[in-house]
């Protein structure tokens, strides 16, 4: 007794099974890497969920990941929740206010003097005692600042 195996149909199985396989994995691999918030934590570890809105007010990145962003994410009042939990928000004190504030200070007339463009006028970046904020240092003295101001995140990148 001869079994006949018909490949034809073997393939086609398991066409189907990879493709349900990649289709659950390319939602969570595009946030990863193709949106800006998922830039963020691949560069900096900052783990956010997908924002209601986005604006670029500054994307000046170049082809090595060199540049400066500014970027505000908005939030609905469930995600926000979600946000706010994160244990990576420390809070802005009289101690870190004046660093935080040169910091800002350095990078917007960097910016201004740069892109000869002002982000800053139309979104000011709040930086205000009593808010939360995460600042993260890299080896290549890049660096993200982000602030959390109501439903929004205010963040800022200088990347070398």
């Amino acid at each position: 007794m001869k079994i006949y195996i018909n490949y034809k149909n073997i393939f086609i199985i398991l066409l189907v099974i990879i493709v349900v396989i990649i289709s659950f994995n390319a939602r969570s691999l595009y946030y990863r890497y193709f949106t800006i918030y998922g830039t963020y934590y691949d560069a900096y570890n900052l783990k956010i969920p997908k924002p209601q809105d986005i604006i670029k007010e500054l994307y000046k990145i170049g082809p090595l990941g060199e540049g400066e962003t500014y970027t505000i994410l908005m939030y609905n009042q469930e995600d926000l929740e979600e946000v706010r939990r994160a244990d990576i928000w420390e809070k802005i004190t009289d101690n870190n206010y004046e660093q935080l504030k040169e910091r800002i200070s350095k990078y917007q007339d960097h910016v201004i003097s740069t892109w000869d463009k002002d982000p800053f006028k139309e979104y000011p970046f709040p930086i205000e005692e009593d808010n939360l904020y995460y600042l993260k240092l890299k080896e290549d003295n890049s660096w993200l600042l982000a602030t959390l101001k109501e439903d929004k995140i205010y963040i800022i990148e200088e990347a070398w």
